[in-house]
């Protein structure tokens, strides 16, 4: 059975530019999945992550 570790990060962005907010998130998301997390749910401001974990 997989088993699987959980991660919350919160976005905060103050910026009246879509393209800024739009840049930030990318980059966190590419910074993420870089890492192994993959992106399992929003709620608000809030994005849940989760990665298989090994062994």
């Amino acid at each position: 059975m997989k088993k699987f570790e959980y991660r919350i990060e919160y976005i905060e962005v103050r910026s009246n530019y879509r393209e800024e907010i739009e840049r930030y998130i990318i980059n966190m998301l590419n910074k993420m999945g870089s890492e192994g997390w993959e992106l399992a749910g929003v709620n608000g401001t809030m994005l849940y992550f989760k990665r298989e974990v090994q062994g």
